[in-house]
């Protein structure tokens, strides 16, 4: 009988619209550690786009991706540091997408159908129905 390694369970996030930036920093870096899988379906914005580092991202034919600058929430300037850590963080396919499109600024940036699946596998059907959906209040 062969030996078979238990997968960790996939963990969907649906319609998160981010947060303090280093909570969402931490965990995708434990998940891309652990290469815990991880499906985006609805609309993952701002600081949730770090999941999308994980290296075992799959996405929906709903999930919408909004990308933005780092910003201050108490000021709310800009933050370029920040703005440099979501670029590094990003596949280089997405990064090389937010370059085209003008980079990360105040303004949103929307990636979802043809052009985000191009980028990220399509989550599968039965793998991505029934989950427990993750939110960041």
């Amino acid at each position: 009988m062969p030996f078979v390694i238990p997968q960790p369970p996939l963990i969907v996030i649906a319609d998160d619209f981010g947060g303090i930036l280093a909570d969402y920093a931490l965990q995708a870096g434990r998940w891309k550690a652990s290469k815990q899988s991880v499906a985006i379906t609805g609309t993952c914005a701002s600081s949730c786009t770090l999941y999308l580092m994980a290296k075992h991202t799959c996405v929906t034919a709903s999930a919408k991706i909004q990308l933005h600058a780092a910003f201050d929430r108490r000021d709310g300037k800009l933050v370029p540091w920040a703005t440099d850590l979501l670029m590094h963080a990003y596949p280089p396919p997405l990064r090389n997408w937010v370059r085209r499109h003008g980079g990360l600024t105040a303004n949103v940036l929307t990636l979802e159908g043809h052009d985000l699946t191009s980028m990220f596998p399509v989550c599968a059907t039965a793998a991505s129905e029934g989950m427990v959906a993750l939110r960041h209040h």
